[in-house]
């Protein structure tokens, strides 16, 4: 047989082919076919069922906390231990200077040396209730700069401005100690 021989000659041949076509049947179809997709939907949903009941249980074996955590309402600078340090520190030297001013200064006292010269004289005196002027700048320097570092702290990019803010405000209780321990003890 050759190759010629199995194709079709004519034009009939070409749109008649010599077999009859088959056409699918009801009874052909396999009836088997829904009912197979429906088992492996069916499967497969108690599968993720399964899965969701497992997640669920180890969701419950996690100890949840009993309350959500709050935000806190303070501001940032008093929720910061060095910031809190410092502001403290810094209150605490200058009433400490108001208190000791009080205690130590002896009511019997008229003048007190203010300044000396290179032999040690005294070249001016002063009213012993001045030395309440001391922790007077110390505290009004703690009252302009608490609020003005709270601000700077605040903005995020000056946080270490405000630091170096209240660090100042300690120096210059520490100062204002050294000058009015001269005068007291």
């Amino acid at each position: 047989m050759s190759a010629e021989q199995d194709l079709p000659q004519t034009e009939d041949e070409i749109l008649e082919p010599d077999e009859p076509s088959v056409e699918p049947t009801e009874t052909d179809v396999d009836s088997d076919l829904p009912d197979t997709i429906a088992d492996a939907t069916i499967e497969a949903s108690e599968a993720t069922l399964e899965t969701r009941e497992e997640e669920d249980a180890i969701e419950e074996s996690v100890p949840k906390e009993e309350q959500p955590k709050q935000e806190s309402t303070l501001p940032a600078f008093l929720r910061e231990t060095s910031a809190l340090v410092l502001i403290g520190a810094g209150l605490l030297l200058t009433i400490g200077l108001l208190i000791a001013t009080a205690i130590m200064m002896d009511p019997t006292i008229t003048s007190l040396p203010m300044t000396f010269d290179a032999n040690g004289d005294v070249l001016t005196s002063g009213a012993p209730n001045d030395l309440y002027n001391l922790a007077t700048v110390g505290l009004l320097a703690w009252l302009i700069a608490t609020p003005l570092g709270a601000w700077l702290h605040w903005r995020r990019n000056a946080k270490f401005l405000a630091y170096v803010l209240w660090l100042g405000t300690v120096m210059i209780a520490i100062l204002l100690w050294g000058a009015a321990a001269r005068a007291l003890f």
